[in-house]
């Protein structure tokens, strides 16, 4: 598994942007940014896209696209109609281009749901399977992240478990060194360029994953901030 997803270029650390729409993709892709990840109705903190706004993303961007899969809001405890949906959605996402998709389900116990987390990597291959952060719930962040590597996920996208990646570097440290980076640690969490690099230093990570977001205007959906991003990406490249 590798152990790295950096593009072929000098930038110290990958940045994956969050969109909702066709334009922020295209603007995101145009700023600098090297992967996205698609969702819905980001002011619930996302819903899986449709398969119209997925495919109308990947016709107009050439970087890599992770598709969302998350059936409802609310909690990450599904039952057996709502797996089946996301795997559904999951298999269709990659059949129309998607790179991987990111997918997260606990138990009421605040650990993962092995038996539908076992699922996905099955159907889908664990490399184009990545656990979003429902992982931040989880009691014990290290065993969930082992139990990721046996199940083959790529890509953990994840806070450390703190309210924002800052918050959590030392633990991103520290789970860097737990599992020998045979996993990806994608930080999520407040990503800003204002700390980037001092963030980038105590956590060890190489990817960050950013909304990088203005606040939208009534029956308007948040916008992406294209200075924002366009500030990161000059400072990981610099």
């Amino acid at each position: 598994m590798p152990t790295s997803n950096l593009p072929s270029t000098n930038k110290s650390c990958l940045i994956e942007a969050c969109i909702s729409t066709v334009q922020d993709a295209i603007d995101a892709q145009a700023c600098g940014a090297d992967r996205l990840e698609l969702s819905a109705a980001l002011e619930v903190d996302g819903v899986t896209p449709s398969i119209g706004l997925l495919r109308e993303v990947l016709s107009s961007v050439k970087i890599p696209v992770v598709a969302l899969i998350r059936v409802r809001s609310g909690n990450f405890t599904y039952d057996s109609q709502e797996i089946r949906a996301m795997l559904w959605d999951a298999e269709k996402s990659l059949e129309l281009g998607a790179t991987a998709i990111a997918v997260g389900c606990l138990t009421t116990e605040q650990t993962l749901d092995l038996k539908a987390m076992n699922e996905f990597s099955r159907l889908l291959g664990g490399d184009r399977c990545v656990c979003h952060r429902a992982f931040d719930a989880c009691l014990d962040l290290p065993m969930s992240a082992q139990q990721l590597i046996d199940l083959g996920y790529r890509r953990i996208l994840t806070s450390g478990g703190a309210s924002t990646a800052m918050a959590g570097a030392q633990m991103l440290r520290s789970l860097h060194e737990f599992t020998h980076r045979k996993i990806e640690l994608l930080a999520a969490g407040g990503i800003h360029p204002d700390h980037l690099k001092e963030f980038l230093k105590q956590s060890d990570c190489d990817q960050v994953h950013g909304s990088f977001r203005q606040r939208g205007k009534e029956n308007k959906p948040p916008q992406l901030d294209k200075q924002l991003l366009l500030e990161a990406c000059q400072i990981v490249a610099s």
